[in-house]
């Protein structure tokens, strides 16, 4: 698998904006194919509305993980308690009694 960076532009709303996609596939065609895919579901755009100008092979630049043996454990992140607000009292509206005739 290869990295691959493609560029191009889409169009919305008779504006051009231009985008940039670094992908992982097999080849080129693929990695035009899964632009094409993460455009249309996070952008809802059609292929027609896409125009892919480049597609270059980039070098994949993960480096191998290694732990240290004096690895030191996170730190403790203090919790803020929240004092309770003290509820105002409530004022109790007049009860009229019927009158008895």
């Amino acid at each position: 698998m290869k990295n691959f960076k493609v560029t191009g532009n889409y169009f919305y709303r008779q504006d051009t904006y231009p985008f940039t996609k670094t992908v992982t596939s097999e080849n080129e065609d693929a990695a035009r194919e899964k632009v094409y895919m993460l455009m249309g579901s996070n952008h809802k755009l059609k292929r027609g509305e896409m125009e892919i100008t480049e597609v270059e092979s980039i070098k994949s630049e993960s480096k191998p993980v290694t732990k240290s043996k004096e690895e030191k454990p996170p730190e403790k992140v203090e919790e803020k308690t929240e004092e309770p607000v003290p509820e105002e009292p409530k004022e109790e509206a007049p009860v009229e009694t019927p009158k008895a005739e």
